[in-house]
């Protein structure tokens, strides 16, 4: 069998589209990314891969982490027209699942996974299950407000009650993988304009992971977790800073889980919370990354600057 990929996307595009320069790293980013492939390959055994842009592609080049992975696939587009990317920032994952013809498993580059995971037994595997209830609507409102000419409908796809977060996401079939993209892909063509009263992210949650859980269902494919039980996101809408997992394994997973997604609204307001999520990245991290971890910080205060 083949080495599985952990495969990584970076892209600038959803960021240049809004008409944003391109903007360096955190600490606590670069170390995320350099422990994420690290530990990708030293525990897993998976081969780390970027997909990245031009630009990116020479940033992570001149801050020394470009040898942490085994290969650079520069491929993304500085720019797109078919569809908006400021919306669906996560094109780029769909790209590079297209490109893939081996084994992989996508990784968001703010997450890091320091157990060992079985992939053999699965079809599908994702980070965890997202239930979808009527207080859900800032994140997961009526598909039929998000697909208004109905292009999901004259594919067959019927959305229900659930969505599976990709933070990590495995196939074993690649063929439902690119089928999968090529339906998200022709769904983000088909929006001419979006509803600017709706959470932007709702639209790609609906291409991203609504799609695919619908699609598990329709070919009879059962999901497994790195983390059981359900996530509740309508809890966010209440205020909850931390929307639980019902019968789930979360407290057990989080020893050897990292996910930043949901605190990065706390880090960008308190930059004393970066600097101590970066110092304790830093010093867990073992010696042989942290020489490397330390120099890329060095080389990107020439970006900050």
């Amino acid at each position: 069998m083949k080495k599985i990929k952990s495969v990584y996307v970076d892209w600038f595009a959803p960021r240049s589209s809004r008409g944003e320069s391109f903007k360096p790293k955190k600490d606590w980013e670069i170390a995320l990314i350099i422990r994420s492939a690290y530990f990708s390959k030293e525990i897993n055994g998976f081969s780390p891969v970027l997909y990245c842009d031009p630009v990116t592609e020479k940033y992570y080049k001149d801050l020394g982490i470009y040898s942490c992975f085994d290969e650079v696939f520069s491929i993304l587009p500085e720019s797109v027209s078919e569809y908006n990317p400021s919306v669906f920032w996560a094109a780029g994952k769909f790209i590079a699942i297209d490109h893939c013809d081996s084994p992989f498993i996508l990784m968001d580059l703010d997450l890091e996974l320091r157990c060992k995971i079985d992939l053999s037994e699965c079809e599908l595997f994702c980070s965890h299950i997202e239930s979808i209830d009527n207080n859900c609507y800032l994140f997961y409102p009526d598909p039929y407000i998000l697909d208004k000419d109905g292009y999901f409908e004259e594919n067959q796809i019927k959305f229900g009650n659930e969505a599976l977060n990709t933070a990590l996401l495995y196939f074993k079939d690649l063929n439902f993988a690119k089928e999968y993209s090529s339906l998200a892909f022709n769904y983000m063509k088909s929006i001419k304009e979006t509803d600017s009263r709706l959470e932007n992210n709702s639209y790609i949650l609906l291409a991203e992971q609504r799609l695919l859980s619908e699609m598990c269902k329709i070919k009879g494919i059962s999901p497994k977790t790195l983390i059981s039980g359900h996530y509740l996101p309508s809890k966010s809408v209440t205020g909850e800073k931390n929307p639980p997992f019902v019968n789930s394994n979360i407290n057990e997973i989080s020893k050897y889980f990292l996910h930043i997604w949901g605190y990065k609204s706390e880090l960008n307001d308190n930059h004393f919370l970066e600097i101590d999520l970066y110092r304790k990245l830093l010093t867990s991290s073992p010696l042989e990354i942290q020489e490397i971890i330390e120099k890329s910080i060095d080389s990107n205060y020439n970006f900050v600057q």
